[in-house]
């Protein structure tokens, strides 16, 4: 939650679109606590369009930035740690 309570956010998988043998994306969606609808949404799918699992999600404590950390399936590297910042209130 936001510091000032005027916002959830929530991370988790997304079903894929790039390959059906790997299909997990990151999904992080900020909803507003008044009515519960949707801000903003934001999607990652890797550079190798393979799995990328998010595991955590943090904000700051000025409440400015969602920052999702977790893995993702690189091309020829493996698996690979990725956190991604998001500004918690997108212009």
């Amino acid at each position: 939650m936001s510091p000032d309570g005027t916002k959830v956010f929530v991370t988790g998988l997304s079903s894929g679109v790039a390959s059906p043998d790997f299909p997990f994306d990151y999904a992080t969606i900020a909803y507003g606590t008044f009515d519960g609808h949707s801000l903003w949404l934001g999607r990652y799918n890797g550079s190798g369009n393979k799995s990328d699992v998010p595991a955590e999600l943090a904000i700051s404590p000025d409440g400015s930035k969602v920052f999702v950390t977790g893995s993702s399936d690189g091309i020829t590297s493996g698996t690979d740690y990725l956190t991604l910042a998001y500004p918690a209130t997108p212009p």
